[in-house]
């Protein structure tokens, strides 16, 4: 009662030299925000060009919603105060104040580097994305630069500066209370309208938004399971079959090298799955990767091959199960849904059910975003990640798990256990993930750019296949083992940018699959028809003479006429895009920034296409497509699940309707 009645007092009297302290305070932040939007703004546009709607002179009014964060947080650091000054000394009040003005810098800091990688401020969904920190420590500790650090230590130095000032001013105020508070709310409102209405429709990559109030606006909790069926619903999908979601909208003929079915070729045969990391079709040439290369010339390649996310998770999904996972970001992991193993036969169930020994070894962390859950019980013999890999080596591993050279050991060993069987190994590399380390030193590339430190990391993996290739050819086991070669996703290599799910380009894109075979292949034989990774188990298991699982949504590539498909892309929540490939045209949306861009293929690159009423159209009708499809694949997986559990108070049984 004390406190309240003290507060109360101090509310209704009319002296000024607190809430002077309180508005000097918040606004000494004021420089950091002007500082850090004009380094964003050098930033983007040296770097990328892309502020190229911003007049100079619009500049400033990047500060509306920083005008209104100091507000609120001149109003916030008014009341506490006063409240931590009654329960304590005026110590207490200084350091309850500077904690708030500290994480309001730390926060805008990070979310500024944010900007910077994925082209917008920081939201709720990065940090579900990132699932665990302490992971990443080498990839956050690679963006600890100098400007950042100088932008945090201008931020508290404000606080100080700000503290000197206002005892510079002590006494010098004398308007009234309301008077003092309704001026600034007027001017600062004020300011914040002009800034709203002259930037309106201005793309600015977020840098009309103040990182606090924009992580509290698009901040939203994960749903509850019950709550599944009405965010699935949300679009009114119910009814439409599957290959409403398949068909183009443009006409293509059937695809495919008609002068050979090559199902059942390798029948028997053993398989090597290599899933390599990060790794974009156009970074498999001869001087990076020699012998990723070399073997493309005795392969089976397809060349518009394509992720179906730019996130290992959801790739590694479609890659082992033929079948789009829903956004995580949003809904959460799948297992909040299944509540137990995934009810979809996996790429390794199918072979071990053909008398295949089957082991998975991956490089990563099996704990990171629970990855291991894909094959947890599901047909491997062995599921080895780095965590394993390395207390079996004993020795130390890096930021993200062990070292290829450990994993290609381990899996060594493994084949040489019982050679009379055939086998199925997959092998997901850990390298070249960001920041793209290299143990050896050996890089044959200066380490003088992100790019020339991803090369060395990708020539590592490349020459740690290499050694795995050459222990089964010393085995006697080459000759008679199928290797195929994808990546789960891209990368985007950029000067001042290195990483994924940055922007959907053909660098993410766009990746490497090609099934390496002298016998049946000796030379190489293209199938230049757009596939993705709902096709690599069906024409793997195809190519060894293995029936696909019924309930996969792929196509077996080796057949002759594959009918053509239209490839989503699904939505990165980072940064809110996402992409359907339709033969030659890609779609692209960014949700953050509500653009919708309609391209053509051509080569390497992607070209814009006109502002035609055919074009609008296409755009149009992909746009209802791609803003459905979530809900789609999130229907998919409920119906599943329901059929597994009736049980009422499950995610499963708030779905009823049956997917054809």
């Amino acid at each position: 009662m004390l406190v309240i009645e003290r507060l109360t007092a101090y509310l209704a009297s009319t002296r000024t030299a607190s809430d002077a302290r309180a508005i000097l305070l918040a606004f000494s932040l004021v420089p950091f925000f002007s500082a850090l939007k004009l380094w964003l703004v050098f930033w983007h546009q040296i770097d990328q060009g892309a502020v190229r709607a911003l007049r100079l002179h619009d500049v400033i009014l990047l500060l509306g919603s920083d005008i209104l964060l100091c507000f609120a947080l001149a109003g916030t650091y008014f009341l506490i105060a006063p409240l931590l000054k009654s329960v304590g000394r005026d110590v207490l009040a200084t350091a309850g104040v500077f904690t708030v003005h500290f994480a309001v810098v730390l926060f805008t800091v990070i979310s500024f580097k944010v900007n910077q990688i994925y082209g917008s401020p920081m939201t709720v969904v990065h940090l579900r994305m990132a699932d665990d920190l302490s992971v990443m420590r080498g990839s956050i500790y690679s963006y600890i630069t100098l400007e950042g650090l100088g932008m945090l230590a201008l931020g508290v130095l404000s606080f100080w500066a700000a503290s000197g000032l206002h005892r510079r001013l002590a006494g010098r105020w004398t308007a009234t209370r309301w008077r003092l508070w309704s001026v600034l709310s007027i001017a600062c409102i004020a300011f914040a309208a002009a800034s709203y209405f002259q930037l309106k429709g201005i793309y600015t990559y977020g840098l009309k938004k103040n990182a606090v109030i924009n992580f509290m606006i698009y901040y939203q909790p994960l749903p509850e399971p019950g709550d599944f069926r009405a965010i699935a619903q949300r679009s009114n999908i119910a009814g439409q079959p599957d290959v409403d979601w398949h068909i183009p909208l443009q006409a293509q003929a059937a695809q495919a090298d008609n002068s050979r079915d090559y199902s059942g070729v390798a029948t028997g045969k053993n398989l090597l799955l290599v899933v390599l990391e990060s790794t974009a079709k156009a970074y498999i040439d001869a001087e990076t990767t020699p012998r990723l290369h070399n073997m493309i010339e005795n392969s089976l390649v397809f060349p518009d091959y394509f992720t179906t996310a730019v996130n290992s998770f959801q790739s590694n999904y479609s890659i082992f199960y033929s079948d789009y996972v829903g956004d995580m970001s949003t809904v959460g992991h799948p297992n909040r849904i299944y509540n137990g193993s995934i009810p979809v036969t996996s790429l390794g169930e199918v072979f071990r059910g053909h008398g295949y020994r089957t082991s998975l070894f991956t490089s990563g962390l099996l704990s990171y975003t629970d990855i291991g859950y894909l094959w947890r019980d599901k047909g491997f013999d062995v599921v080895d990640g780095a965590e394993s890999i390395l207390r079996k080596a004993g020795g130390g591993g890096w930021v993200w798990g062990a070292h290829e050279s450990q994993t290609v050991e381990a899996i060594g060993k493994w084949v040489d256990q019982e050679p009379g069987r055939p086998f199925f190994i997959a092998y997901v590399t850990g390298y070249p993930h960001h920041p793209y380390h290299t143990p050896t030193g050996d890089a044959p590339f200066p380490d003088d750019s992100w790019r020339n430190r991803y090369r060395n990391s990708l020539n590592y993996v490349d020459r740690n296949v290499g050694k795995l290739l050459d222990h089964l050819s010393q085995g006697g086991l080459l000759s008679q083992t199928v290797v195929a070669i994808v990546a789960d996703h891209g990368e985007t290599l950029d000067a001042a940018i290195a990483g994924h799910g940055i922007r959907m380009d053909l660098a993410e894109m766009q990746v490497p699959f090609y099934i390496h075979y002298p016998a049946s292949f000796p030379h190489r034989v293209d199938r230049p028809l757009p596939a993705n990774h709902l096709d690599l188990a069906p024409s793997l298991a195809g190519m060894l003479g293995i029936e696909a699982a019924p309930e996969w949504s792929g196509r077996n590539l080796l057949s002759l006429n594959v009918s053509p498909r239209k490839l989503f892309v699904q939505q990165n929540g980072s940064n809110g895009q996402s992409a359907i490939v339709d033969g030659d045209l890609v779609y692209l949306r960014d949700s953050i920034a509500g653009k919708e861009t309609l391209l053509r293929r051509k080569a390497a690159e992607l070209k814009q296409l006109p502002d035609t009423p055919a074009n609008r159209d296409l755009i149009s009708r992909y746009s209802v497509q791609i803003r459905r499809f979530d809900d789609w694949v999130l229907l998919r997986h409920l119906d599943r699940a329901c059929k597994l559990s009736p049980d009422p108070a499950s995610a499963c049984a708030v779905s009823q309707r049956t997917t054809h």
